[in-house]
């Protein structure tokens, strides 16, 4: 008797779906010096889901569900370093979603206050 070869196994593909998807946003914003994400001019840096949208977050590739990009308005008022902001927010991301390998931060805009 032989044992399957470890290729053989069905891979167990992760999906970011909204619920993990809405963590992330959640875990993000609360941070102090976050005044919000931005979905850019036109909502385009969004996360679609059948009857939702997540602003703020997209995937660089439609094939890729471990990697994404957070678009944040930094409050500038909170006076953080954007190199350790950048940081807390991948960590922040990893810790709401796991699966996550790849987080890039990228400052859209800021603000002065947490009103965005």
């Amino acid at each position: 008797m032989t044992t399957p070869s470890p290729s053989s196994q069905p891979e167990q593909r992760f999906q970011l779906f909204l619920d993990a998807a809405q963590r992330i946003k959640e875990a993000v914003t609360s941070l102090e010096g976050v005044a919000g994400l931005s979905a850019g001019s036109f909502g385009e840096i969004s996360l679609l889901f059948a009857g939702a949208r997540v602003g703020g977050i997209r995937k660089p590739s439609p094939r890729e569900d471990t990697a994404i990009e957070i678009h944040v308005v930094v409050d500038v008022a909170a006076e953080k370093v954007l190199q350790e902001l950048g940081t807390e927010i991948r960590r922040a991301a990893m810790a709401a979603c796991p699966q996550l390998k790849r987080v890039d931060v990228i400052f859209a805009d800021a603000t002065l206050g947490t009103h965005v």
